[in-house]
């Protein structure tokens, strides 16, 4: 039985959340009870035909840090895996395996789903490799941002020991949706506890720039798909469909063609609108 608890964080995306569950289970041996999903949503975009569908825990944000520490202490999983619901898996991987590297490894922080010796974004760490196709590396500043990206909520395994001890640091008024949740980890977004002298946040944060392992398998078993974008965040970005419409088709049977995507090769984590194909499912 796994001792993992996945969490995938899903607002107004029924059809891309539906993928990833249905592709999840069936190219991993995560089973339904392990998966709990932070959900936020509005009137004309309703998750009942999921809470139908699933045996998953659904969990409606009210207060966005309790309700994920609420998740994890609830469960009482060794094992924390965060997902984003635009992620798609596209290829076998085991839980056991990623679970066994962190147990037998203190020094591997995370194990990554989308990364991998496809990736080609920066410099390729100088990776050691391991038994079930498995690579490790330290990170390192000259590598680039995809490789030293220790604490992400896309695609990574984390000790629940390690997850609850930063959620205990992190400011409730300011992480209060998952892109903050990310970012203040890293002390580069000014709050009441980051300040923004540079020099005074480099020595608050300095433990977290220090090298770290991470692992992922020999071949990224997933990325993301940013086909809209559904974050309060300033910048210029141009949907290419919208949430509504996603909604609509998933409500007709829609869904996304993941079993087409075992051959493809990706070279970044995010392939955006790429390889983003719908086929109808249901009549």
């Amino acid at each position: 039985m796994s001792d993992t608890q996945v969490i995938i964080f899903s607002k107004e995306r029924t059809l891309q959340l539906n993928s990833l569950i249905t592709s999840l289970l069936h190219f991993s041996d995560l089973t339904e009870n392990n998966i709990a999903i932070l959900f936020k949503t509005k009137k004309q975009i309703s998750y009942q035909k999921l809470f139908d569908k699933y045996e998953c825990q659904f969990v409606e944000e009210r207060s966005f840090l309790n309700d994920v520490k609420e998740i994890i202490q609830t469960n009482n999983k060794k094992y924390c895996m965060f997902l984003v619901d635009d992620l798609i898996i596209r290829d076998y991987f085991s839980i056991d395996v990623m679970e066994s590297i962190l147990d037998l490894d203190n020094d591997v922080t995370t194990f990554s789903l989308r990364l991998g010796d496809n990736i080609l974004d920066g410099i390729s760490p100088k990776f050691k490799v391991l038994p079930n196709s498995v690579l490790t590396w330290r990170t390192n500043k000259s590598y680039g941002k995809s490789w030293n990206y220790i604490w992400e909520l896309s695609s990574s395994m984390y000790r629940s020991e390690f997850v609850n001890s930063y959620l205990e640091e992190c400011n409730p008024e300011y992480v209060n949706f998952p892109n903050p949740l990310e970012s203040y980890y890293y002390g580069c977004n000014p709050s009441q506890y980051v300040t923004k002298n540079r020099l005074l946040r480099k020595l608050k944060f300095f433990r977290k720039t220090e090298a770290k392992g991470m692992a992922s398998f020999n071949l990224s078993k997933a990325f993301t798909q940013g086909v809209n974008l559904v974050a309060n965040r300033n910048i210029n970005y141009k949907d290419y469909y919208s949430p509504l419409k996603l909604h609509e088709k998933f409500l007709d049977g829609y869904g996304i063609d993941y079993l087409s995507l075992s051959n493809i090769l990706n070279e970044k984590p995010n392939a955006g609108i790429s390889h983003f194909n719908l086929i109808k499912y249901e009549s």
